[in-house]
């Protein structure tokens, strides 16, 4: 049995510290001893103009540089009409093409060696037999050697078929792809996730609680999260047949996804004919493929064992349809939702409508009642309130993000796949079940995700040659067993409805649907979330890759808002990360103003000023007028212009790639003075102190209270079970 071997890299990626190798004790920068405006403006701005796949030396340091897309984009051949073959077929097609290509160049040089006008059929053949030996080299050494032929050593690959490098690559890649392919539907144990039942008091805090699962969380990449007995949000189904905007779906052609290519615009369709539509598939697959075999109906290792031979062998044309990414705001959402939810808090309140604890408690407030239409409404668990729960990194993005805080809706059939990715920004994300068939998932834990990029890698050179950034389109499905044998950890899990599922940050997931059902899915994070934050916004400036929302705006905010729901730990996270940013500020800042960097032309006081209360429409707005013209990274504390333009703005380090003028042409922006952004952070370190010395407190009182024997006890069950 055939096997990838991958070596796990030397060192782990971690994010901002491998980028930047400070000098003394500057820890958040990287450069080199070279003058900024002396690099060549020719060279600077022929690298500016290259296109995907480019590679860029800035300070040296190598970028690979990419083409801008939409968070949840399509590549441009997902679009296309006519599919494309599998792995090995792609390979094996290219090579053809290639060798076709030689055997026409072949007979043009063959043609150019013609008799000259005028010769005969006859003096043609002589001619061409006075130039043939009268003795084979091949005889020549067999009479030689006693009449014996000897052996001609064998060529080596690729040697006889006249291949350049790159169509030995593909064949390579072809054969090598066959031998996995071969044996990937071979039977493979993969380990469950864990499921988690929390009692009441421990479901009142989702986000208390998902940060003490984390430790399993990070293990698995993913978890289950059955809710206490009793857990029955209100249907929304009347809500949704009656919704009269039309579900647009993807067209997915199973066969194609190993390529990255498979996805296209699907019909559209009303909620009741989409499930009409989906029930009618799972039904005529039941017929054809079950029935007559003895079976009522297949089991789910049966449709399991279904869908991958589908997308391995490649063979069968399975065409589905996925609603996917609906705008809850557009088509309802599958819970309650309360009409103030994104409402601007009033200056200097203390009001939160989000966490409302007498909501859902009974007469003698012991614990909460979970069949009241006003705690699903206002309930953590609510897909339209985790987001913006206390604790929460997000709940101060106040203005709506389709997807991060605000659900999307998806309704699912037969097969209807989501292909391997990892969140916006590596957050976490939570999927609620609501009705219908079950949901398969699979999952890769963020710890391994530079591993699992690996091997896809391997097993698509070529298509990863030409984009680089493939794997953020999701549109690549591939067995777990590929992963499993490449030393990667891969897990499942199956949902059924009424079911939570949890994706930790940057951990990879796959899954597809057994049939019609109705899902949800938002993002939230807590703080301890901020450090993958900070090397997701790299690894977006690698691939000039737009952020869903800028880390340094959402830092600086948190730092404005500091909650008292934060622990410890999370206070800490938060400190660190805004003197990273602040002391990457100063050292650029500095650097430029030596080269030559005018700073006098646009006052601070001209500018206008960040909104650190919140983030509403017109903060983001304002930020998608000051994005990086290289890196596509929001300049959020300061950027860098020039006379020659009156639109175009860079981040500090990519200053080179601005324009050709001088240094002393170009001018700083800046939103905040550094001794302001000190200011900041000495205000964060003195409210974590002040919150370490109440804590301390607290534990001592603890001990001395255990000490004298006294017990407490609110006879809730305690502890979530796995």
């Amino acid at each position: 049995m055939s096997s990838v071997k991958v070596e796990a890299p030397e060192t782990s990626y971690d994010g901002y510290r491998e980028i930047y190798h400070p000098p003394q004790d500057i820890d958040c920068h990287r450069h080199k001893n070279t003058s900024l405006d002396k690099m060549d403006d020719k060279e600077s701005s022929a690298k500016r103009m290259n296109g995907l796949g480019s590679e860029v030396m800035k300070y040296g340091i190598q970028v690979v540089k990419g083409k801008d897309e939409g968070s949840r984009g399509v590549p441009t051949s997902a679009a296309s009409a006519t599919p494309v073959p599998s792995a090995s077929a792609t390979a094996a097609t290219q090579l053809s093409d290639a060798t076709s290509t030689n055997s026409t160049d072949s007979n043009i040089v063959s043609r150019s060696k013609q008799e000259p006008a005028g010769t005969t059929p006859a003096q043609a053949r002589g001619n061409n037999k006075r130039n043939l030996p009268s003795v084979s080299s091949d005889e020549g050494v067999a009479r030689e050697n006693g009449g014996k032929r000897s052996r001609r050593p064998p060529p080596r690959f690729g040697e006889t078929a006249g291949l350049d490098r790159r169509e030995e690559s593909i064949l390579r890649q072809a054969i090598e792809n066959s031998k996995i392919e071969t044996h990937l539907c071979d039977t493979v144990e993969i380990g469950e996730v864990p499921i988690f039942r929390p009692s009441l008091a421990e479901f009142a805090d989702p986000i208390q609680f998902i940060e003490s699962v984390k430790q399993a969380g990070d293990h698995f990449g993913i978890v289950k999260i059955i809710p206490p007995p009793g857990w029955s949000p209100p249907p929304q189904d009347e809500m949704h047949r009656s919704c009269k905007t039309p579900v647009k779906t993807r067209l997915q052609s199973l066969k194609y996804f190993k390529e990255g290519t498979g996805v296209a615009d699907g019909k559209d369709y009303t909620f009741a004919e989409y499930e009409n539509m989906a029930v009618q598939f799972s039904e005529k697959w039941k017929k054809d493929r079950y029935q007559g075999q003895g079976k009522d109906a297949p089991t789910h290792e049966d449709l399991e064992r279904d869908y991958w031979r589908i997308i391995e062998a490649a063979e069968e044309v399975v065409d589905v349809e996925y609603g996917n990414d609906l705008d809850t705001l557009t088509y309802g959402s599958g819970f309650p939702r309360a009409a103030d939810l994104m409402m601007p808090r009033s200056e200097g309140s203390t009001e939160d409508r989000f966490a409302i604890e007498t909501i859902g408690k009974d007469r003698e407030g012991r614990g909460r009642l979970l069949g009241t239409p006003e705690y699903y409404e206002r309930c953590g668990w609510n897909m339209n309130n985790l987001p913006l729960w206390p604790g929460s990194v997000l709940r101060y993005i106040r203005a709506p993000l389709k997807g991060v805080n605000v659900p999307w809706l998806y309704l699912g059939m037969q097969f209807a796949t989501f292909c391997w990715h990892n969140e916006d920004n590596f957050m976490f994300s939570i999927n609620y079940l609501h009705r219908g068939a079950a949901k398969q998932w699979y999952s890769i834990p963020g710890s391994k995700a530079d591993v699992m990029e690996k091997v896809m890698k391997g097993f698509l050179r070529e298509v990863f040659a030409n984009n680089p950034d493939l794997l953020h389109h999701m549109t690549n499905q591939f067995h777990p067993v590929l992963f499993h044998r490449a030393g990667v950890p891969v897990f499942k899990a199956r949902q059924e409805p009424g079911e939570f599922i949890v994706t930790f940050p940057k951990s990879f997931h796959a899954g597809f649907n057994y049939g019609f059902n109705v899902a949800e899915a938002v993002n939230f994070s807590p703080p301890l979330w901020l450090p993958l934050g900070r090397e997701a916004m790299e690894r977006y400036r690698r691939f000039a890759r737009e952020s869903v929302v800028s880390h340094d705006r959402l830092v600086l905010t948190l730092a404005h808002n500091l909650c008292p729901e934060w622990s410890i730990p999370s206070l800490q996270a938060l400190l660190h990360d805004l003197t990273l940013i602040v002391k990457e500020e100063e050292f650029w800042r500095s650097q430029l103003t030596r080269q030559g960097l005018r700073v006098d032309i646009v006052p601070q006081s001209k500018l206008l000023p960040n909104n650190l209360k919140e983030m509403d429409d017109a903060s983001l707005d304002y930020d998608e007028k000051r994005v990086c013209l290289s890196c596509k990274h929001v300049c959020f504390l300061s950027a860098v212009a020039c006379e020659c333009s009156e639109s175009k703005v860079v981040c500090l380090r990519e200053v080179p790639l601005l324009c050709k003028c001088r240094m002393d042409q170009r001018y700083l922006m800046a939103w905040h003075s550094i001794s302001d952004l000190w200011d900041m952070v000495r205000r964060v370190e003195e409210y974590l102190k002040a919150r370490q010395g109440e804590m301390g407190k607290r534990d001592g009182l603890k001990e001395e209270e255990e000490g004298g024997g006294s017990t407490t006890s609110d006879g809730e069950e305690s502890g979530g079970t796995l």
